[in-house]
């Protein structure tokens, strides 16, 4: 319901920041850059003159009360994105908690951080890619199980050759039947 409040909020931002731009437009569109009223006023009557002034300032002020409405309405669209990126980013490291514990302990998390972003630098990936990439979950949960699958994998000859020697090592007593001895 409150995300649902928020994307209805942002939309009737976003509708009203359309708006301004259109209205800003238009006022730009009848008012044209500040003539030079030393020649004007040589070409029109001094009350056209004086009405012409008028209106020009009258209209510049309204595209300057524009500017700054588009400047708040700005702010409040970032100032909402920050929340919501910032709530976001508490629901995700709440599940990363949940998905890997050892994150979340203050002895190992760090340790674990620590290992995980240098296994993505390693990978070639640099800060910014990982930044972005760690505010979801889900990949931080994949980059672990790779780092984990990497390891095996480069412990896995050791482990094949302790197989191979414990199978070669002969079983305790003596494999071979009897003989008989030759007298």
């Amino acid at each position: 319901v409150l995300a649902e409040k928020e994307a209805a909020v942002d939309a009737e931002r976003q509708r009203y920041a359309t708006n301004l731009a259109q209205l800003e437009q238009a006022i730009k569109t009848v008012t044209p850059d500040e003539p030079n009223w030393d020649v004007r006023r040589l070409q029109v009557t001094p009350d056209v003159l004086a009405q012409e002034m008028l209106n020009w300032r009258e209209n510049s002020k309204r595209l300057e009360a524009i500017r700054n409405e588009q400047t708040r309405v700005q702010q409040m669209q970032q100032a909402s994105a920050h929340e919501a990126m910032q709530r976001h980013l508490a629901k995700e490291q709440e599940l990363l908690n949940a998905a890997l514990p050892d994150i979340a302990d203050p002895t190992t998390g760090p340790t674990v951080r620590s290992n995980l972003y240098s296994y993505a630098k390693n990978l070639g990936f640099d800060d910014d890619q990982i930044a972005s990439a760690t505010t979801s979950h889900q990949v931080v949960v994949l980059l672990h199980k790779a780092m984990q699958w990497d390891k095996a994998q480069a412990n896995k000859p050791k482990v094949e050759n302790k197989i191979t020697a414990a199978l070669a090592t002969p079983a305790p007593g003596n494999r071979n039947p009897a003989q008989p001895k030759s007298k």
